[in-house]
């Protein structure tokens, strides 16, 4: 989880959620930032830890929570739980986070 500035339109700020595998050989948890592998972007996968696509930037506000999402928050499971197939879920539920 990551709060940044939106370098593309220069808004405020955005909110970043990355994916997250688990290695189990490794006993850890490995971010993976899609915005990457593209020219002059190089987030490749890396087994001896996370390569993600930009650094934080503190001048502008950016934080890195290093939060991996591995306890999914009990409303989120109960929507995935209530579904047979990701695309069965509705985005006009409401959500608050605990």
């Amino acid at each position: 989880y990551r709060h940044e500035s939106d370098r593309q339109r220069n808004a405020l700020s955005v909110e970043l959620r990355f994916n997250t595998v688990y290695i189990e050989d490794l006993d850890r948890w490995i971010r993976v930032d899609a915005r990457g592998n593209k020219e002059n972007v190089h987030a490749e996968f890396r087994l001896d830890g996370e390569n993600l696509a930009y650094p934080i930037r503190p001048e502008y506000g950016e934080i890195d929570y290093h939060n991996n999402g591995a306890d999914l928050d009990p409303k989120l499971v109960d929507v995935l739980n209530g579904v047979d197939r990701v695309s069965d879920i509705r985005t006009d539920f409401e959500y608050f986070p605990s």
